[in-house]
């Protein structure tokens, strides 16, 4: 594999671990630019060497495409649960659409663990139903930069525990974003 983590970002792996002791559900938030994506390559690539299913969950192409390259440069084989693009389901990773995943979930078994991207939208009816779907048959990682709704309901009701990544100053001051 070769995808290395920064340092503060195998620190959120830890305090997510140390969380999954507790709760089924961690919410992670990292600023934009801090890694998100290379945290869950990351996350994935581990569960799969144990044989575990993985799927990797946005509701964007060009985020099915970027988690896409970065699970390549982890060496992770994976698969797709997204229109337009080839189903696999003997794939043990997939990068899925929420959109269309929601449409095939009678077709489909819960993995051992969901990340969910930009988790802000789990409180989101569509989002909201595949988590139920899912709720405790695997353990959830959500990712955010802004885990926050504009409507005001919280990620409680989704999430057990929240991990704090750096701060925007903090990745600043060490030259991680500019």
């Amino acid at each position: 594999m070769s995808l290395v983590l920064r340092d503060y970002q195998t620190e959120i792996i830890e305090r997510t671990r140390a969380e999954f002791r507790r709760h089924r559900a961690v919410l992670v938030q990292s600023p934009t630019g801090s890694g998100k994506t290379a945290l869950a390559a990351y996350m994935i690539a581990r569960a799969s060497e144990r044989q575990k299913r993985a799927w990797f969950l946005c509701h964007r192409d060009f985020l099915l495409t970027q988690t896409s390259a970065a699970l390549d440069q982890a060496g992770v084989p994976h698969g797709f649960i997204a229109a337009g693009r080839e189903f696999n389901p003997y794939q043990r990773v997939a990068v899925c659409s929420v959109d269309t995943l929601r449409r095939r979930l009678d077709r489909l078994t819960p993995p051992d663990l969901i990340i969910w991207d930009e988790a802000h939208h789990t409180g989101a009816k569509t989002w909201s139903g595949v988590y139920a779907w899912a709720g405790d048959k695997c353990r959830h990682v959500g990712l955010s930069a802004t885990p926050a709704r504009l409507d005001g309901r919280g990620l409680d009701k989704h999430f057990g525990a929240l991990v704090n990544g750096p701060s925007v100053g903090w990745l600043i001051a060490r030259n991680y974003l500019s």
